[in-house]
């Protein structure tokens, strides 16, 4: 990799030991690990202490080797929360749960986009964007 030092390695070698360190310190507190990691990405990256460095490459069109590491990062997150459902608690509560997701999906958005027509900002984009929001 070119344009990589000592100093952004042990940068990124403390982030790292950082989320799992602090993720250890949430889970031993029967808090949830991933909050305590999501807690030490915001203070330590680029909006906090900007601690990660940020590697610039040019075969990605502007885009930095962290920023997509950190994009993959999330997706898998997203799936590892997934993953931890039970699927007996999953039958007892399934059907109100639908209704609670999609009643808090879609009335905010309905809200958003009446609020927007009357306001005469127009239904969409500008409407859907407010409901998206809320």
């Amino acid at each position: 990799m070119s344009g990589v030092n000592f100093e952004d390695i042990l940068g990124m070698t403390f982030f790292i030991l950082m989320i799992w360190f602090v993720g250890r310190i949430f889970k031993a507190g029967n808090c949830s690990p991933i909050v305590g990691e999501i807690f030490v990405g915001v203070a330590l990256g680029p909006n906090g202490l900007d601690i990660v460095p940020l590697f610039n490459d040019e075969d990605c069109a502007g885009t930095t080797f962290w920023q997509m590491a950190g994009q993959i990062g999330v997706t898998l997150l997203i799936a590892e929360s997934g993953i931890h459902v039970e699927f007996a608690m999953l039958k007892k509560v399934g059907g109100k749960a639908f209704a609670v997701a999609c009643v808090g999906t879609f009335l905010p958005i309905i809200t958003g986009v009446l609020f927007g027509w009357m306001l005469g900002l127009g239904a969409y984009p500008n409407g859907f964007a407010l409901g998206s929001s809320l």
